[in-house]
């Protein structure tokens, strides 16, 4: 009911339930739910949105498993929306905790997450059912898997955590990509090249990144 009752930011909202949706019963009515490259195209008023970024609208049509396209309604696929949210809610807190532990340890990680708890726009976007946290969530993993794979203010890591950090990382980013735009991948990897430089072996760090 927390996540039922929560009525999100309008625009985006709306949108994002529009193009959902509508992407979602167009699968299933025209490929029978089969995943094929035409059916992967988010559709919006029977057209197909190549500029949309498709990320978020697949990350919620995994969330209406076990809905029936034909009888779900605009209510239930609404709800799942705002617990794909809320799930990535959980996800950047875990990141924030992750990378404060990669540089400072247990009181860092803790101090860290209790700090992104107190945001007043994490708890807005927190039930939203809008790209917003999706999109947070792949951002702060991939800043968090680097800091990994850097380990700044410690020794020096080795090489296949440094081979797993960066490639949880690139995935992350990816992803980050698909749900969001180009427009994200300055604000990941300018804060990592800064830290990256920083470092000890900072040239196996930026090859790393690259």
């Amino acid at each position: 009911s927390y996540l039922g009752t929560y009525n999100a930011p309008n625009d985006n909202h709306e949108h994002t339930l529009r193009i959902t949706a509508e992407s979602w019963r167009h699968r299933h009515t025209m490929y029978q739910g089969d995943i094929t490259p035409e059916s992967i195209v988010p559709i919006l008023d029977n057209q197909p949105q190549l500029n949309q970024p498709p990320g978020i609208v697949w990350l919620n049509q995994l969330a209406f498993t076990g809905l029936d396209p034909l009888t779900a309604t605009d209510k239930d696929i609404a709800y799942q929306m705002r617990l794909v949210s809320a799930m990535f809610t959980l996800l950047t807190i875990a990141a924030v905790f992750w990378a404060g532990f990669s540089v400072g340890g247990l009181k860092t990680a803790s101090f860290s997450a209790l700090t992104i708890l107190a945001c007043p726009i994490l708890i807005l976007f927190a039930r939203a059912g809008t790209p917003h946290m999706p999109l947070v969530g792949m951002q702060a993993l991939a800043v968090a898997s680097a800091m990994w794979a850097l380990r700044p203010l410690r020794t020096a890591p080795s090489l296949p955590r440094q081979a797993v950090g960066w490639i949880i990382c690139g995935i992350a980013l990816g992803m980050a990509v698909l749900t969001g735009s180009f427009a994200v991948t300055p604000l990941i990897l300018l804060p990592i090249l800064v830290i990256s430089i920083m470092c000890p072996n900072r040239i196996s760090h930026i090859l790393g990144l690259v």
